[in-house]
């Protein structure tokens, strides 16, 4: 299996986007089960911190665990958009997948 590689855009602070890149290896069992399992989810435009529904896909809504599965992945997208991971130019870059987050 290929690695995951995220892209994403943290929109929260609207004056302030930041861009990130990321390797999934940390991202949620769940998360990468879904990704792997569902190949034609690509990109998820606007996530936002609000339950499943908030996720855009990135998360099943209709799944039992589907809250709790939704926090996890906001807490590791809050844990992964830090400096150590902030996108630089240059360099060889593959994403697989793309993530924007905005604000509730």
């Amino acid at each position: 299996m290929s690695p995951i590689k995220f892209l994403i855009v943290d929109a929260t602070e609207s004056s302030e986007p930041m861009l990130y890149y990321v390797d999934g290896a940390s991202a949620p069992g769940h998360l990468k089960r879904h990704l792997r399992n569902n190949p034609e989810l690509l990109e998820f435009e606007f996530v936002v911190d609000d339950g499943a529904d908030g996720m855009m896909g990135l998360v099943d809504p209709d799944s039992d665990s589907a809250e709790e599965r939704a926090e996890e992945v906001m807490e590791w997208l809050r844990d992964v958009a830090n400096p150590e991971n902030k996108y630089k130019p240059g360099g060889r870059m593959i994403a697989t997948h793309y993530i924007s987050i905005a604000a509730a």
